[in-house]
């Protein structure tokens, strides 16, 4: 069964016609979509991946080689 598509914000349930402004899709309303938006915005976000244990490594030897400048 497909799931009705709900607002990531306040779980209201987003109706979607053709014809209609979808500007705010896939969220309910401009506030959802903005309040979103501020999250971003102050970090309260995170993409969380694993880092390669290389990469942190070249991070740490190009701080150090900036730290000599």
């Amino acid at each position: 069964m497909i799931q009705p598509q709900t607002c990531p914000i306040c779980r209201k349930v987003v109706t979607v016609k053709a014809g209609d402004d979808q500007s705010a899709f896939p969220f309910c309303s401009k506030k959802c979509r903005d309040v979103d938006f501020f999250r971003w915005s102050e970090g309260r976000y995170a993409i969380v991946e694993e880092l390669d244990p290389r990469l942190i490594e070249l991070q740490r030897l190009e701080q150090e080689g900036e730290q000599d400048y």
